[in-house]
């Protein structure tokens, strides 16, 4: 097995190190030929030690992912392709070199295996960084892996082994960190605390949520501290404030990167989104949010995320009763539940995805270990059988989240083939005219020149006449492949609120032709309703106007969203739990494909 780990380790890295040698200068070649050669002797004394518990967590993914592994689904985010300036738009530099220089694109299969060893991997070294031992290790490690959160990471094949690989490097991070307050020569520290810096600097650049990582682990580990005999709360709290000032210089450091690497990031549509709300009070908004993920009701397979909030309270009477220190180890547990979902307070549009909570899993079960040791109960039957009801149950909202994305796809699919086969079918010469059409076209545009191309407009428009009261911001999603399986691609447009009637125009990139279009009409919660009088499409100097009734012929309101009436325009949003859902309209099967193909005919 080490053998082989050597020969993995060794193929990647020197893969990496090729292109990092032909992208980068020498100095950054040389600072990652050091940081493998120390995390390759970390792992082979891990695999030497731990062996047994690497293949216990890692079989247990296996179960956990089986029915992923096996079933192999093209979810929304999958259909992006991979190209040279894939992520960069978003500042992940990180995600382009592994995405689209390593491995060149998506791996099914192979993406999420990696993905699964690489948690797996993560979870064994928290074990000792966590000094769990044991029963102990092994339950903190069965309940990481089976976490459901990490399906909402994983079912994202575009990111799916970067989110296993985000917890890992994070974590060789902390130790780095570590050996650096452990050393006692000046230069060692220097040393481990810059492979730190860089290590998690790069780790940013994958996906920025990993910020969070390092500061759960380091409050966790603060937090264990406190129990031990030789606890010094100054020095405690020194070397924590030490610790988050190393996390803020590699913010730093990473935003240096992003400047260097990453083309300018101007108004960004797909992360300026996530805070383009107002209006409401958001603090109270996000301790809404809180509340409702320490009790499980947030997002499907959470449920059981309530044992953790039980067993800390049960934790914080316990350390009232006794007294030692109790007030930092209440604070302490307070932050180490409040952490995971921090990052929902910066979100004002309504939209807080799960796989935005990196860190839940690691929370979750390590409140549930420490717990069973602070009581020592760990090794009672009892005990064991929950874990064990835990594990199973958790291991069945994983694959029930997989089956419906699963069915989700077959279906698309399913349609996709109904769609060609009536094609097939019904205009067997339907692909030999357009093919005749395009050369015929290309020949008169060869001995016609350029003079009428230049006299229209090749940019594809869309204006929508609306009637929204409250300012708020609205998107046009479309695609390009033919189908109705809305990505990232968009185009937002910020409104004023107004009791009159207003244009609000979408204007496309010369070299784009959508085939499908999807009507967002706000992320507003104040916007009660939203009147859509018309829709007028442009191209090459056509245009068709969709207005009135005829809307319900193109479009149609998204019912878990909102409701579209006909006959007035009127979109309303749908209340769900006390929270307003954003209105979309989707566009209805092959109508509105055909009515866009007739402009640039």
């Amino acid at each position: 097995m080490v053998v082989f780990h050597n020969f993995i380790c060794i193929f990647f890295a020197n893969k990496i190190l090729f292109l990092l040698e032909y992208k980068f200068n020498y100095y950054f070649y040389a600072t990652f030929k050091l940081i493998h050669c120390i995390m390759t002797d970390l792992l082979k004394k891990e695999f030497e030690d731990y062996f047994k518990m690497y293949a216990y967590t890692f079989f247990l993914s296996i179960i956990a992912f089986g029915f992923a592994l096996s079933n192999y689904t093209l979810s929304v985010d999958n259909e992006i392709p991979i190209i040279s300036n894939f992520a960069l738009d978003t500042g992940r530099w990180g995600q382009n070199l592994i995405r689209y220089h390593i491995f060149n694109g998506h791996l099914p299969y192979f993406t999420l295996l990696l993905s699964l060893l690489s948690f797996s991997l993560a979870a064994v070294r928290l074990t000792k960084l966590l000094n769990f031992t044991g029963v102990s290790a092994y339950i903190f490690c069965g309940l990481f892996i089976t976490f459901p959160q990490l399906a909402y990471e994983v079912v994202f094949n575009m990111m799916a082994d970067i989110a296993g690989l985000g917890i890992l490097f994070s974590v060789f991070s902390v130790e780095l960190f570590m050996k650096g307050f452990d050393s006692n020569l000046m230069a060692r520290k220097i040393l481990f605390f810059s492979l730190g810096v860089l290590l998690t600097a790069f780790t940013l650049s994958t996906y920025q949520a990993f910020i969070l990582v390092i500061p759960t682990i380091c409050i966790i580990l603060f937090f264990k501290s406190t129990f031990e005999v030789s606890f010094n709360l100054k020095y405690a709290i020194k070397r924590l404030l030490f610790q988050g000032g190393l996390v803020i210089l590699s913010s730093v450091v990473y935003y240096l990167s992003v400047k260097i690497i990453c083309p300018p990031i101007e108004d960004s549509g797909y992360l300026s989104s996530f805070i383009s709300g107002g209006g409401n009070n958001h603090f109270l908004d996000f301790f809404s949010i809180w509340f409702k993920n320490l009790t499980g009701s947030f997002f499907y397979g959470e449920r059981l995320f309530v044992i953790t909030l039980i067993m800390s309270i049960f934790l914080s009477i316990h350390f009232f009763i006794n007294r030692k220190n109790a007030f930092i180890r209440f604070i302490s547990l307070f932050l180490i539940l409040l952490l995971p979902f921090i990052m929902s307070i910066a979100i004002t549009n309504g939209y807080h995805p799960p796989r935005l909570y990196v860190t839940s899993n690691m929370v979750f079960a390590f409140v549930i270990v420490f717990s069973f040791d602070y009581f020592k109960i760990n090794l009672l039957t009892i005990s064991k059988t929950a874990v064990t009801l835990i594990i199973v149950t958790n291991i069945y909202f994983i694959t029930t989240l997989f089956l419906t994305s699963n069915k989700i796809y077959q279906h698309d699919r399913r349609i996709a083939e109904k769609i060609d086969n009536t094609i097939q079918t019904k205009y067997p010469d339907f692909f030999c005219f357009f093919c005749f059409v395009g050369c015929k076209d290309k020949a008169n545009d060869n001995a016609e020149g350029t003079k009428d191309s230049q006299s229209t407009s090749k940019q594809f428009k869309v204006t929508l006449r609306v009637i929204a009261q409250k300012t708020d911001s609205f998107c046009l999603l479309y695609t390009e492949d033919g189908t109705i399986n809305f990505g990232e691609q968009g185009i937002w447009k910020g409104i004023e609120g107004s009791e009159n009637e207003q244009s609000v125009q979408f204007d496309f990139p010369e070299e784009i032709f959508p085939t499908s279009l999807r009507i967002d009409l706000g992320i507003e919660k104040e916007q009660s309703q939203v009147t859509l009088k018309s829709v007028i499409l442009e191209y090459n100097g056509k245009r068709r106007e969709i207005s009135g009734s005829e809307l319900g012929l193109f479009f149609r309101g998204n019912e878990n969203n909102c409701t579209f009436d006909v006959a007035t325009g009127v979109v309303k949003p749908v209340i769900k739990d006390g929270v307003r859902q954003n209105p979309c309209l989707y566009p209805s099967e092959t109508a509105l494909s055909a009515e866009i193909k007739k402009l640039a005919q």
